[in-house]
């Protein structure tokens, strides 16, 4: 049960860093010169690791000791 908690949580940081990255950039389009627009969508560490961290978890649900969870 914890496991699976941990993979609910760490979904939705990935979900908000990924809003909080969609967000300035979106500002930038607005406001900014081409070359920090260009450097706001090429910079994804931030959102690739949030990524792997969630990915790292579901690896870990599939193999752990707890069954996922069964869909209502």
């Amino acid at each position: 049960m914890a496991h699976h908690l941990t993979t609910v949580v760490l979904e939705a940081a990935w979900r908000r860093t990924i809003t909080e990255h969609c967000q300035r950039i979106l500002q930038a389009v607005e406001d900014s010169p081409t070359d920090v627009l260009a450097n706001l969508v090429a910079s994804t560490e931030v959102v690739d690791e949030a990524w792997r961290r969630y990915r790292r978890s579901l690896d870990g649900a599939t193999r752990g000791p707890y069954p996922l969870p069964e869909a209502a």
